[in-house]
């Protein structure tokens, strides 16, 4: 064997070997960063699911005394009780009663219009269909969502408190443009920091 081709062969093992590198390094870092992220994602879906079932047993207490005559959870029980950047709604199904949901109250108000026009989105979702027959259960989610004000929302939560009067159901959601809702919506690949790796 020349000189010539023991240069060529220990170049063609060191390529080789580069490349090798240069596929596994990102594939590790990759797999990596995925854990990390399904780590924090978890901590924060139930760090902010844990505050709407804050929420939720704190109004229970109001909800409670419904006599049926005058709304015992006023937008300002909800804007005492929402956190940083927390969106609540406050339906309500009276017992015994088909006639579906009624939007109570949200936090940030909303015109009379747009409580129809959220109150419809929020069903038309279909995210109270399990509530219609038996109010129970907690749903731990993360949905993206675009509300009547127009804006992307991330879902966190929804709580029922089923109670003598009827079925309450405190919705939770964040503002996707918001820290919180920034870091539940965007999708694990587009996160700048896989991105830069």
């Amino acid at each position: 064997m020349s000189r010539g081709q023991k240069v060529w062969r220990s170049l063609a093992a060191k390529l080789c070997a580069l490349v090798l590198i240069f596929i596994a390094v990102p594939v590790i870092l990759y797999g990596q960063f995925r854990a990390a992220d399904d780590v924090q994602r978890g901590l924060l879906l139930w760090v902010v699911q844990e505050q709407g079932r804050v929420v939720a047993e704190a109004l229970a207490t109001r909800l409670t005394a419904f006599k049926g005559t005058v709304n015992p959870a006023s937008t300002a029980d909800l804007a005492r009780l929402r956190g940083a950047a927390t969106r609540i709604k406050l339906l309500y199904r009276p017992s015994g009663s088909s006639a579906g949901f009624f939007l109570i109250a949200t936090w940030p108000t909303l015109s009379k219009e747009k409580l129809a026009t959220e109150r419809q989105e929020l069903i038309s979702a279909g995210l109270l269909d399990r509530y219609v027959e038996n109010c129970a259960g907690e749903a731990p989610l993360a949905i993206q969502y675009k509300g009547a004000s127009g804006e992307g929302e991330i879902l966190t939560s929804i709580n029922p408190l089923s109670l003598p009067s009827g079925c309450w159901v405190v919705v939770t959601s964040w503002a996707a443009a918001e820290l919180v809702g920034a870091a539940l919506a965007k999708p694990y690949w587009a996160r700048p920091e896989v991105q830069l790796a």
